[in-house]
């Protein structure tokens, strides 16, 4: 419920579609550090890894 209240709160300052690409681009790219796709997901620290699994369903 949370993740959805920070999406909607965040589209509000989306001014145009023409933006948005670029705008949701900052989000994308945490998660995606988060998540491990940069790096292999053992090698991330173990409270990034925490943190990430509040947004992944990894074991």
């Amino acid at each position: 419920m949370l993740c959805v209240v920070i999406g909607v709160t965040y589209s509000t300052f989306i001014p145009s579609a023409d933006v948005s690409q670029m705008i949701l681009l900052v989000p994308a790219l945490i998660l995606m550090f988060l998540s491990g796709v940069f790096m292999p997901f053992w090698a991330v620290p173990s409270s990034q890894r925490t943190l990430s699994k509040f947004f992944l369903l990894i074991t």
